[in-house]
């Protein structure tokens, strides 16, 4: 077992970290008004997470990127909302899945301790995608690295029915967000609504996502993307 502390994170970690940090931020140019973390707040996940987002959340906290495209997010605000998603999926234990980042639509990326990066929520949709794990917790920095180096913009974008993105249209209705809301449909999609930017609204994260997870049965997807690599 990992028994690491924020004062044995390896100083070469921290700068391999720092690296790829300058490259994320040239997608996802960091917001003003984030939240650095206390000591204490990071000391609950130094065994849950990778040293390396320990490094990423220290360096740039619970913060917007990009206009508010992407958000990394305090786990703890967000893990009743990610129990309320993952209670009636079969995973080993739903309690140790951490929210990593969210998107300004309320996709949620989670880091399973024993799993690594292999379980996507995706609210608006009401699906939950579980990826097979092929998770090697020697290689766990190299796993959350590579996740934030290879992600672009329009992965965390949102398509409407026509198949273009939404984020800066949304942007340009409705303002830019807070770090507690997230941009959603109304009525929601999972009972029949549209993602047209017409019924695109501003509406408190937390909140709606737990309605959400209550207002229609979650829909369980299943990828083993080690078939195609």
């Amino acid at each position: 077992m990992r028994t690491a502390t924020l004062h044995t994170i390896p100083n070469f970690l921290k700068f391999i970290m720092n690296q790829y940090l300058e490259d994320f931020l040239t997608e996802f140019p960091l917001q003003p008004g984030g939240v650095k973390p206390f000591k204490s707040s990071l000391d609950k996940y130094i065994e849950r997470v990778p040293d390396a987002l320990i490094v990423f959340w220290q360096e740039v906290g619970w913060s917007g990127f990009a206009d508010g495209l992407l958000w990394t997010t305090d786990p703890e605000e967000m893990q009743p909302v990610i129990e309320l998603w993952l209670e009636n999926v079969d995973l080993v234990d739903a309690s140790l899945y951490t929210a990593i980042t969210r998107s300004a639509f309320g996709e949620i990326h989670l880091w399973g301790k024993k799993t690594g990066m292999n379980v996507i929520i995706e609210p608006l949709f009401g699906t939950v995608t579980v990826f097979e794990p092929h998770f090697s917790e020697d290689k766990e920095d190299l796993e959350l690295i590579a996740f934030f180096g290879s992600k672009v913009k329009k992965n965390f974008d949102f398509r409407d029915d026509k198949e273009k993105l939404l984020f800066k249209k949304a942007l340009k209705k409705l303002g830019p967000l807070n770090s507690d809301e997230i941009y959603a449909f109304e009525p929601a999609l999972s009972i029949g609504g549209l993602p047209k930017i017409e019924n695109l609204v501003k509406v408190k994260m937390i909140e709606h996502l737990a309605m959400l997870a209550q207002l229609a049965e979650v829909d369980l997807v299943r990828m083993d993307i080690g078939r195609f690599l």
